[in-house]
Formats: structure tokens, C-alpha cells, sequence
């Protein structure tokens, strides 16, 4: 048994901080809609519409997904550690981790097709010589070389995280835990 132990509350803090990944990936899902509709010239009511919508979600989805994940754990009494995957909790920030993995996969495929398809139009439509579509083209393939980085290393973070989760759950099951110290 450790003796330094902390009180249960402050373990509230830390619950705060693991879902708030949940609300990345909604705006990098919402960026990509927007996008989507800016190449398919959707109005632009429509746009602040979806951008607004993701924003507010953005918010929302960590508070409510956070609620109903750590609502069941007790904040009386003491404990050596805080830690964000507890036995009630696990279940679900293993189904948040595998929604945001398949999440990020089609949003950065999605953002990697605009890219592809916004250049194939690009090059078709500079020989109608219209000033306005080339420049709605090269804006549109500028803003997204701007997020692509970003947008692939949080998909990266995700498979790292799902990769270590399931090295770290194997390598539990066929060592001892007293060899887990040394891993």
C-alpha cells in the first residue's frame, strides 16, 4: 500500500481532461464538413450554420460523454493515483477511443479526397479562365494544406493509443504483474 495518498476530489480534475479529446475530433469532423461544403459551393449561411453547430458540440459532447462516464465514481475517501480508466469507465473510453479512431480515418481520408478532388478541378477549370472558380480552388486546396498536418497527427495520436492499449492488455495477460513493473 502507498502511503501518500490524495483525497478522491482531486480526481475529479483529471476526469475533466480525458474525455476533452472527444471535442478535437468533433471540430476536425466539423473543419471537414465545412470544407466539403465550401467545395461543393454551398452557401455560405449554410457554412457559418455548420460551423457554429460544431463548435457548440465541441463543447457539449466532452461535458455529457464525461458525465455519463465518471458520474458513477466516488469522490470520498483517498487514493494513491487518478487515473482516467477506472473498471466502471473502461468500457467506455475504449468504445470513445475506437469511435474516434474510425472518426479520424474517414475525416482524414475525407480531407486527403477534397485535396485530390479540388486539384483535379483545378486544373479543369483553368482552362475556362474564369478568375473567380480558380481562385475558389487554390483557397480551397490552401486552407486545406494549412490543417492536413494536423488533422493526420491526431488520427497518428489515436492509432498510437489503440496500439499501445492493446500491447500494454496483451503483454498483462501473459506476464505476471509483478513483470509488468520492469516492461
Amino acid at each position: 500500500p502507498c502511503d501518500a495518498q490524495i483525497s478522491s476530489k482531486w480526481c475529479f480534475l483529471r476526469w475533466i481532461g480525458a474525455p476533452a479529446l472527444l471535442g478535437f475530433g468533433v471540430i476536425h469532423v466539423g473543419i471537414t464538413i465545412q470544407r466539403l461544403q465550401s467545395t461543393f459551393n454551398y452557401g455560405i449561411q449554410l457554412q457559418k450554420f455548420t460551423s457554429r453547430v460544431f463548435i457548440i458540440g465541441s463543447m457539449l459532447c466532452p461535458c455529457v460523454f464525461g458525465y455519463l462516464t465518471f458520474s458513477r465514481e466516488s469522490l470520498e475517501g483517498l487514493t494513491p493515483y487518478c487515473t482516467s480508466f477506472t473498471k466502471s469507465s473502461e468500457l467506455a473510453m475504449m468504445l470513445n477511443l475506437y469511435v474516434m479512431v474510425g472518426v479520424d480515418m474517414v475525416n482524414t481520408l475525407s480531407t486527403l479526397a477534397l485535396w485530390w478532388f479540388n486539384g483535379k478541378q483545378l486544373r479543369k477549370e483553368r482552362g475556362e479562365f474564369c478568375l473567380e472558380k480558380t481562385f475558389h480552388r487554390i483557397q480551397a486546396i490552401y486552407a486545406i494544406k494549412q490543417f492536413l498536418p494536423v488533422t493526420c497527427i491526431h488520427s497518428l495520436t489515436y492509432i498510437i493509443t489503440m496500439i499501445v492499449y492493446f500491447f500494454s492488455t496483451t503483454m498483462g495477460k501473459i506476464l505476471p504483474s509483478a513483470d509488468l513493473i520492469f516492461i
